[in-house]
C-alpha cells in the first residue's frame, strides 16, 4: 500500500530543491546501470520577513548528506511514494525490496538528504521492475548504502 507525505512537505522539497535542479541539465530517465544519487545537496534557505518584533534571521546554504532514497508512481509530487515490497535486517545492513506493478505512470527515485526536506529526483526507466537498497543500521538515521534496479521483460 503506498504510503503518502503531506503536500506540503514535498511542495517544500520541491522548492527548496528547485535552484539546486534548475543549474542541471535535462536528463533522460535513469537507466539501470545508473543507480547513484548525488552524495550530497547544496540547499540555500532563507528565512521570511514575518518574524516577532526584537528577532532576527539569517539565511544559510549548508551541504546537506544523503541518507536515503524512495519510490515514487509517477512524480513525487503526485505523493504516490511506493513502500518495500519486502524488508531483511542481515547484523547491521537493512535489505530492502521494491517490485513495481504496471503503471500508466513512469516510477522515479528521490534521493532524500540529511537535516533537510529537499530531494533530488529522476524518472526511471521504463522498463525498470524493481530496485532493492541497503541500508547502515548503524548511523543515525540509518544511511542508505547502495541501490540498483532491475529490468525483466514484461508481457
Amino acid at each position: 500500500m503506498p504510503c503518502k507525505k503531506p503536500l506540503a512537505v514535498i511542495l517544500i522539497a520541491l522548492g527548496a530543491a528547485s535552484s539546486a535542479w534548475a543549474q542541471q541539465p535535462p536528463v533522460a530517465a535513469l537507466a539501470p546501470s545508473e543507480s547513484v544519487c548525488p552524495r550530497s545537496l547544496q540547499v540555500q534557505q532563507t528565512p521570511s520577513d514575518k518574524v516577532a518584533p526584537g528577532w532576527q534571521v539569517r539565511s544559510s546554504n549548508d551541504s546537506h548528506p544523503l541518507f536515503n532514497i524512495a519510490f515514487y508512481e509517477g512524480p513525487p509530487e503526485l505523493l504516490v511514494q511506493q513502500a518495500p515490497h519486502r524488508q531483511q535486517r542481515r547484523g547491521k545492513t537493512l535489505s530492502s525490496q521494491w517490485t513495481f506493478s504496471p503503471s500508466t505512470e513512469q516510477y522515479w527515485v528521490a534521493c532524500e538528504y540529511s537535516g533537510t526536506s529537499a530531494i533530488a529526483t529522476r524518472p526511471l526507466d521504463k522498463n525498470i521492475t524493481g530496485c532493492t537498497a541497503e541500508h547502515d543500521m548503524d548511523t543515525s538515521p540509518p544511511t542508505v548504502k547502495r541501490w540498483a534496479c532491475q529490468t525483466t521483460v514484461r508481457r
